[in-house]
């Protein structure tokens, strides 16, 4: 696979968990003809998305998840794939830094 914004390619392992979602999801195709994995117009997906935000008290975008994950992952040893720290840095974490004061 290409990634779509720096045309890197990446690698996707195959895992038990990963091969039973495929499975499940070729499965609930409605015809065979349709080859999309997921069967959700980009219309449809931004209506249940509007729906799930008109439930929540804070709004948020879907981007905001991917910052919040980085910062998760990090915060407990994790390692992002990118070329260096700062890549990290500057575009995903947004946390405030936490300082402990000397005196």
């Amino acid at each position: 696979m290409k990634e779509g914004k720096t045309g890197k390619k990446a690698l996707i392992l195959w895992s038990p968990e990963l091969k039973r979602v495929i499975a499940k999801a070729t499965k609930a195709r409605k015809s065979e003809a349709d080859t999309r994995l997921f069967q959700i117009s980009s219309s449809g997906y931004d209506s249940a998305w509007r729906r799930a935000m008109d439930n929540l008290d804070e709004r948020f975008q879907f981007k905001d998840l991917r910052a919040k994950h980085a910062a998760d992952f990090e915060e407990q040893g994790g390692k992002l794939g990118h070329s260096s720290r700062g890549v990290t840095t500057r575009h995903y974490l947004r946390r405030e830094r936490k300082i402990t004061p000397i005196r």
